[in-house]
């Protein structure tokens, strides 16, 4: 009984950051390698200028990261469920924050 209602938060608390995670950033605006160096060079010729702006992105992507995962971190701070659930989902971002770097 307590195993099945853990896993009902679990999966509760696993829908609401999926629900979530659009509002995390740029999360529909995500362009493959491929689509980001053709926008940059539809803008740019040269090549110096190419990459200029393709580290823009890169450093823009990681600034939207990085408030992501505030805003994600915010979240589970507002969260009313019990301590150690709040804790699993914490230590869970925490894990795949560093899995990801």
């Amino acid at each position: 009984m307590k195993n099945e209602k853990a896993m009902s938060t679990l999966r509760r608390v696993g829908v609401s950051l999926i629900a979530c995670f659009p509002f995390f950033g740029h999360a529909n605006s995500v362009l493959s390698e491929k689509e980001l160096r053709a926008q940059c060079s539809s803008l740019h010729f040269s090549q110096v200028h190419v990459r200029a702006c393709l580290e823009e992105k890169a450093n823009q992507s990681e600034r939207d990261l990085k408030q992501a995962e505030q805003n994600a971190i915010s979240a589970l701070a507002q969260w009313d469920e019990d301590d150690r659930f709040s804790r699993a989902a914490r230590a869970s971002l925490s894990t795949s924050n560093k899995s990801f770097t």
